[in-house]
């Protein structure tokens, strides 16, 4: 089972670095085709600062239109799903390890956390009520 999810979250990650390729390749494309001017004199300081920012320019587009579209949230979502999902079977996986050990598990953990801070809680409680009142002042 950890072996699918762990090849299905691969193929979603294929995804993403696809939509990840297409933006970078997009975004060279327009490069190439606004830069070249910039690039046929000699370089200057203040050319390559301009390349530079150009470059910004163009790859935040690109990023956006993609971004935004469909294809983009699709990959991200099948992505993330599929982690969540390798995940959880892990967390099975290592709870079941656990008890063959007899060790304790993070469900147990978790449990004796929350009861842990449900005891503070009561106690402060009883501490403030035998506090009582304090002194008033005239």
């Amino acid at each position: 089972r950890m072996a699918q999810l762990g090849e299905q979250l691969q193929q979603a990650q294929r995804r993403v670095l696809e939509q990840w390729n297409g933006i970078v390749s997009t975004a060279l494309q327009q490069l190439g085709a606004r830069a070249s001017a910039l690039l046929a004199a000699a370089p200057t300081p203040e050319t390559l600062r301009t390349l530079y920012d150009l470059w910004v320019e163009i790859a935040e587009a690109a990023y956006a239109k993609a971004a935004n579209g469909p294809a983009f949230a699709a990959a991200q979502a099948e992505f993330g799903n599929a982690d969540s999902r390798l995940r959880g079977v892990q967390r099975e996986y290592l709870e079941l390890a656990a008890r063959e050990f007899d060790l304790p598990t993070r469900s147990e953990l978790n449990t004796v956390l929350q009861q842990l801070r449900e005891l503070k809680r009561a106690v402060r409680g009883i501490e403030e009520r035998l506090a009582g009142p304090g002194p008033r002042e005239p």
